[in-house]
C-alpha cells in the first residue's frame, strides 16, 4: 500500500509527459520485481519456495518505495525553493 500511495504522489506532481515515463517505467519494474522473486528462490520446491519468493519481492518493493519516496521528495522541495 506504501508503494502505490508514494508512486500515486510521485505521479501527481509530475508533467503529462513524465507521467507516461512514470508508467513505463513502473511497468518495466513490475516486470523486473517478478524475476527478483524467482530468482530469490534458494531452495528446491517445498514450503520454503513461496517465503523466499516473496522475502526477495519485499526487499525489491522496499527498495522501489525509497526510490520513489526521494524523487517526490526532491520535486516538493524544488517547488519550495
Amino acid at each position: 500500500a506504501q508503494l502505490y500511495i508514494a508512486y500515486v504522489r510521485l505521479y501527481d506532481e509530475l508533467s503529462s509527459k513524465e507521467r507516461a515515463a512514470l508508467v513505463t517505467e513502473q511497468a518495466k519494474w513490475l516486470k523486473e520485481r517478478a524475476k527478483a522473486a524467482k530468482a530469490g528462490i534458494e531452495s528446491e520446491g517445498g514450503s520454503l519456495a513461496p517465503l523466499e519468493a516473496n522475502n526477495a519481492e519485499v526487499t525489491f518493493s522496499e527498495k522501489r518505495l525509497r526510490e520513489l519516496r526521494d524523487r517526490l521528495k526532491k520535486l516538493t522541495h524544488k517547488d519550495e525553493d
